[in-house]
């Protein structure tokens, strides 16, 4: 008897993208639609701009340098990317960004609004060219965070897909809305699309542990894996444990990015979740070990504590103090409802 035969649908499969990662994940869902909005916008934009130029000058050439003076912000907004992407949290990067190209957009508008001048359309577009290319390098940095190591080549394949869609779309209805509502009305539309990336961008779940974010919240940063809150806590109160040689287990949770589990390198226990398991994985790099417990570093003297003095402590760390209110509320809120929904198991088994 022969082998069987493979399915003829899998071939098929194959051929088609994986929308995996989009019913996977929440956060990415949100991203590819306001990266789709956002895309459509750009490209009535690059419609707009040359469009107008020429209304203008009625030169071809004039038309072209539009397109020459994008050239060199955007080389150097994409080398740049690289260090800042490094340096900042990318979410915050990817509102950053889509807040100064609205910004380009609106001066566009307001432009066409006041009756057209010629410098803007090259000054504008050339300072939007320079801020995507912080936008690609943030949101090709985010999304490994957002879904599995396996699922990373799906996801960009996901994103190309949406490129050359809004590069077909965007300039077929930027040429009905030319020719329909105006040139002011396209650039208002731009500034719009952004408004709804920046709403998905924001909607995003903090990729930073819990301490981290309410720095970041406070005004605090930007910060690196060496100088996040949250790693710095966890490392003191490893070396105050270690150093007196209390028994209890140290316990890193919270983990947004592979920076902050590698810089925890060492501690008794870390919490880490399937995707940055996956993202170390695949991270052949030398791992060096951050925490030892037989030299644990520096660490205050040994503290005598009772109620009256830890709530003073607690009351003089703003962070400590809001992060534990917020944190025994919602364990309160999920308790009542584990309560409620075991009460409503029992009721309808009783009933059955």
């Amino acid at each position: 008897m022969g082998e069987p035969a493979e399915p003829p649908s899998r071939p098929a499969r194959r051929l088609l993208i994986d929308l995996t990662p989009l019913r996977r994940s929440r956060d990415f869902r949100r991203l590819v639609s306001g990266e789709l909005v956002s895309v459509l916008g750009t490209q009535l934009t690059t419609v707009a701009v040359p469009y107008q130029v020429y209304e203008l000058t009625r030169s071809s050439l004039a038309v072209g340098l539009v397109s020459v003076t994008q050239l060199f912000p955007l080389i150097a907004g994409s080398l740049l990317a690289g260090s800042v992407v490094d340096a900042m949290d990318r979410r915050r990067l990817l509102m950053v960004a889509q807040v100064l190209m609205a910004c380009c957009s609106a001066g566009l508008a307001v432009n066409a609004d006041l009756g057209p001048a010629l410098w803007p359309l090259f000054v504008l577009p050339a300072l939007a060219a320079g801020v995507s290319g912080l936008d690609s390098a943030g949101r090709n940095a985010i999304v490994p965070n957002m879904v599995r190591r396996s699922e990373v080549s799906t996801a960009n394949a996901i994103f190309q897909t949406l490129f050359q869609l809004g590069l077909v779309a965007g300039p077929a209805l930027a040429g009905l809305l030319l020719a329909g509502a105006g040139v002011r009305f396209v650039y208002w539309m731009d500034v719009a699309s952004f408004g709804v990336a920046l709403l998905a961008v924001f909607l995003i779940s903090p990729f930073v542990g819990r301490i981290l974010d309410w720095h970041v919240k406070a005004g605090g940063g930007p910060y690196t894996a060496e100088t996040d809150p949250g790693v710095a806590s966890v490392r003191a109160i490893y070396a105050y444990y270690k150093a007196h040689g209390i028994g209890t287990y140290v316990m890193g949770a919270s983990f947004r990015n592979a920076g902050e589990v590698e810089a925890l390198a060492g501690c008794d226990r870390l919490t880490i979740a399937p995707a940055l398991l996956d993202a170390l994985a695949a991270d052949r790099g030398r791992l060096v070990r951050r925490l030892d417990p037989t030299d644990p570093g520096e660490a205050p003297a040994r503290l005598i504590l009772d109620e009256r003095r830890f709530r003073f402590l607690l009351n003089q760390d703003a962070m400590a103090t809001e992060k534990l209110a917020e944190g025994i509320r919602l364990f309160v809120k999920d308790l009542y409802a584990l309560r409620a929904l075991v009460r409503n198991v029992l009721l309808r088994a009783d009933a059955a």
